[in-house]
């Protein structure tokens, strides 16, 4: 569940939108609560990870799950029981673990995977990945996950490698797990199946040779639903040879085996960096993508991913999106609201057909000055939960979660 791994150097909200009803016209998309936690720990003050399970269903609770890493890393667990969100239960890395325990999060049914990118004293990029199941009201550890098709590579020259664990991704009994800084940067993509309560490697997903380049990242953003499973390469501006266009690589599986199903590049591509891939949300057949001032959505059919609709979105390179059945949402970090710089917003859009409507535009009921409201976006079912990195008050506040819904004012 959506989650992006550019860290925003403050505390962050999140927030909590719901939409009731196929066509929930713009009044209906408000504001609910702010999830806060039991006790505020200091010194977290990126939280730039965030999950939201399924909220149409009412046994067991819908969980969010909120990641931040620091001297402190934590993810924070929460409920919606009878129309209310409550904090539950605060996780933190296993006894002699290191890393950034909690740099991405997903969820999926009674599973969550916490992503750990750096794994010892020396900050290796090598990474982990803890698995965590739901029995009853408790979460328990059930594995910590790793590559198992190769040995990663040590630190070099001072100089972080690998990043597996800062991007991944949950659906039913699979996870997929984004090392983007393989290598320094040139980027893999790693496929676990589950059986018999164990995550066991199945695939290991990589450009080609020829299209391999240093600083490209393949797997920046990973993504999975059913048989379909995709991996952006953003590539970076300062990369060095000169940057190239993103590119989203689609895999699909059949017989147990994972293959390339389509390159997507951007539609207004010049060769050079446009961001194409810095974020990216999958849902059945389909896809959203967003680059530099735009998002793109594609629809499959037969097999093959076509460009149905796209729209502008706000400057900034830490804007996200998610998608989930016929409603799009995107964050917008870096635009002013109410006077405020960088105070943000969120819009959400209504699928009809192979195009997009607005349906409401959202702000933060208090907006602020580099509050970066919509830097992450999680939506499921009829809420959606809304970072907004900056609304704490600076480093060391505690990042909560603000929740939108959908239903009359």
């Amino acid at each position: 569940m959506r989650h992006i791994t550019r860290p925003i150097p403050r505390g962050m909200y999140l927030w909590i939108l719901v939409c009731a009803g196929s066509a929930c016209d713009p009044a209906h998309w408000r504001y609910l609560t702010t999830l806060t936690p039991v006790a505020v720990p200091t010194n977290l003050p990126d939280g730039n990870a965030i999950a939201l399970g399924d909220t149409t269903q009412d046994s067991p609770p819908p969980a969010a799950a909120v990641g931040k890493f620091g001297s402190q890393p934590a993810v924070d667990l929460f409920q919606f029981n009878g129309g209310t969100w409550s904090f539950d239960r605060r996780l933190g890395p296993r006894p002699g673990a290191k890393g950034n325990f909690g740099e991405a999060v997903a969820l999926s049914a009674d599973t969550l995977a916490i992503g750990a990118h750096h794994d010892d004293p020396q900050k290796v990029e090598n990474g982990y990945v803890d698995l965590y199941v739901r029995q009853g009201q408790a979460w328990q550890f059930q594995q910590a996950v790793t590559v198992t098709s190769f040995t990663p590579p040590p630190l070099t020259s001072g100089s972080a490698e690998f990043g597996f664990g800062r991007a991944l991704d949950l659906a039913g009994e699979d996870l997929v797990v984004g090392a983007g800084r393989f290598a320094g940067g040139y980027g893999r993509v790693f496929v676990f199946h589950r059986e018999a309560g164990k995550y066991t490697q199945v695939a290991e997903l990589k450009e080609a040779d020829p299209d391999q380049r240093f600083d490209a990242n393949f797997g920046d953003t990973v993504k999975i639903y059913g048989d379909t499973i995709i991996a952006t390469r953003p590539d970076t501006p300062a990369s060095t040879p000169p940057p190239k266009a993103g590119k989203v690589y689609i895999y699909a599986r059949a017989g147990g085996t994972w293959a390339l199903q389509q390159v997507l590049q951007s539609p207004t591509a010049t060769g050079a960096y446009d961001g194409f891939g810095n974020a990216a949300a999958l849902w059945g057949d389909q896809l959203a993508i967003r680059k530099t001032g735009m998002v793109y959505v594609y629809t499959r059919s037969a097999g093959v991913w076509s460009q149905a609709w796209s729209v502008a979105v706000g400057s900034g390179e830490v804007n996200s999106v998610d998608i989930n059945d016929d409603h799009l949402a995107i964050g917008e970090p870096a635009e002013a609201a109410n006077g405020y710089q960088h105070a943000g917003q969120i819009r959400i859009f209504l699928g009809l057909g192979n195009t997009y409507n607005l349906q409401a535009l959202r702000n933060e009921p208090a907006p602020g000055k580099d509050h970066f409201f919509g830097a992450r976006v999680a939506l499921r079912g009829n809420q959606v939960l809304v970072g907004a990195p900056g609304s704490a008050g600076g480093s060391g506040a505690y990042s909560a979660t603000l929740s939108y819904l959908d239903g009359p004012y």
